[in-house]
């Protein structure tokens, strides 16, 4: 299987970021639909919130082409900086895992709030990046991926197990509140 590029993508994020803006900044995005495979008829928010791992996938193998490639990018770059909703600093993406890895819960919760797991690895971040999915043993990642799915769909949309529409999908990495667009540190790992 091959990993994910994230230093690859960090430059494609930060190449992007004046154009994040500049789109951003438009009255309306047009996004591309694929033309090709499993989600033909589908535009990448679409693919994101329905299949994170073939999203990362597709994009570490070249799969997305021209307008779709440069949507991808930008897509990615925002994925790798989600914000609690609100945009409040007062709470953080709290992610727990067993000792083997396994992703075992995934919140958003004040900052002082203290998780109480046991026998686990907690991590804290203000910025959650999507490609940690691509950290998870390949056993264990589409069942990380719902759980961090269903987390975000409740935080954004109060819908966890809903199936999102392309309008949900598209107000969401529309939506500059959604992330932080500034930054360019590398939140990936860990």
């Amino acid at each position: 299987m091959t990993r994910f590029n994230h230093e690859r993508l960090n430059e494609m994020h930060k190449l992007s970021l004046s154009n994040q803006r500049e789109r951003a900044s438009r009255q309306k995005f047009k996004w591309t639909p694929i033309r090709f495979g499993r989600y033909e008829g589908l535009i990448i928010p679409e693919i994101v919130w329905r299949d994170i791992s073939y999203f990362y996938w597709a994009l570490s193998q070249d799969v997305f082409r021209g307008e779709l490639e440069h949507q991808a990018r930008i897509v990615a770059g925002r994925a790798a900086h989600i914000l609690p909703p609100g945009g409040d600093d007062n709470f953080e993406f709290v992610i727990e895992r067993n000792k083997r890895g396994k992703l075992m819960k995934i919140a958003i919760l004040k900052k002082r709030t203290r998780s109480r797991a046991r026998d686990r690895l907690v991590t804290r971040c203000r910025h959650l990046d999507l490609a940690i999915i691509d950290e998870f043993y390949a056993s264990c990642r589409r069942d990380a991926a719902e759980k961090l799915l269903e987390c975000l769909k409740l935080a954004f949309f109060f819908r966890p197990r809903v199936k999102l529409s392309e309008s949900d999908c598209e107000r969401f990495f529309e939506d500059d509140d959604n992330f932080d667009i500034y930054c360019s540190a590398d939140h990936s790992t860990l």
